[in-house]
């Protein structure tokens, strides 16, 4: 529940469209709510999860698992960093230096940029994930795998189903500014 939450979180301070774009988008530095803390809280909710999830596994596979998310998440903090650096220059410099990259800040280390929390856009982005979230306690209330896997594919599936809709609705979009333009 809490990396569902801040992911949630997060993304409420997000479009559903940078939190999920296919390419890596560094138009604007986002220095409000979770990322005040720590600049990269999506995935912290990722690392998290994993270990939620793991904990249904061997020691082994529990090992593996996080040292894997671990790995992929710091190639992509990595990427992006560089992305912002370019694209940003000292106004991210000074960001970086400020705000951990993924253990949190237990306060804040900048100050607010006045960005308002949107909390149904966060939902709405992160609604997929509570999925991973209720499968978890499914199974941990009723120690069933079956409903616990029964849980997760309806959440990928809500997940693929909101990727194709907005991607469609990002090409619409773009369409029009094109039209337009």
């Amino acid at each position: 529940m809490v990396a569902a939450l801040l992911r949630t979180w997060s993304s409420a301070y997000l479009r559903a469209g940078i939190v999920y774009a296919a390419e890596l988008k560094t138009s604007s530095l986002i220095a409000d709510g979770p990322y005040r803390q720590v600049r990269n809280p999506l995935y912290l909710a990722n690392v998290l999860m994993v270990i939620a999830m793991g904990a249904m596994m061997s020691r082994l596979g529990f090992f593996v698992v996080v040292v894997a998310m671990l790995v992929f998440c710091y190639r992509l903090i990595l990427r992006e960093e560089a992305e912002l650096q370019a694209d940003q220059g000292a106004k991210y410099e000074a960001y970086r230096k400020a705000v951990p990259r993924l253990w949190p800040s237990p306060r804040p280390r900048i100050a607010s940029a006045g960005r308002h929390v949107k909390w149904a856009d966060g939902f709405k982005a992160e609604s997929w994930y509570w999925g991973f979230a209720a499968a978890l306690t499914a199974f941990a209330i009723t120690l069933k795998l079956a409903l616990f896997f029964a849980i997760l594919a309806a959440s990928l599936v809500l997940f693929w189903v909101s990727s194709v809709v907005l991607q469609k609705k990002n090409q619409s979009l773009r369409s029009r500014q094109n039209f337009f333009s």
